[in-house]
């Protein structure tokens, strides 16, 4: 992407890890990188597990009208394969409100619920990075 747009004229900024890989998704993202998110598929593997965000465990119920005639929540999240529902806590978020959608979440698909310590470094970092890029500090 940065051959891409090189001729653009604003510094473009990209979510990268600690190790200056770019961020594979909101998941990699809120669980520290990627190799955390490796190491949690791994701790996972054989259990389709559903990695849930304060912004997932919130709108999850809508995903079913945007499907556009598909039913997404039956088809897909009550498929016998997915099995836990992974809560991620980045601390950013009421957890109450939190905790609740996640409850009704598993509930409703069946699944357990497993604890999940998340975080904000990278999008920390990577804020302060696109700033001083822009401000040229």
């Amino acid at each position: 992407m940065e051959e891409d747009f090189a001729e653009l004229r604003c510094p473009l900024s990209f979510l990268k890890d600690k190790n200056g890989e770019m961020i594979e998704d909101c998941i990699s993202l809120a669980l520290g990188g990627n190799e955390a998110y490796a190491r949690c598929m791994l701790e996972f593997r054989g259990m389709g597990t559903i990695y849930l965000t304060p912004m997932w465990a919130s709108s999850w119920k809508r995903l079913e009208n945007k499907a556009k005639g598909r039913d997404f929540n039956n088809k897909y999240l009550k498929n016998s394969l997915y099995c836990t529902a992974a809560k991620i806590d980045t601390g950013l978020v009421n957890n109450s409100e939190f905790n609740a959608n996640v409850k009704e979440f598993a509930c409703k698909f069946d699944m357990k619920i497993t604890d999940l310590k998340g975080s904000v470094e990278i999008a920390e970092q990577s804020y302060l990075a696109a700033r001083n890029a822009v401000t040229g500090k």
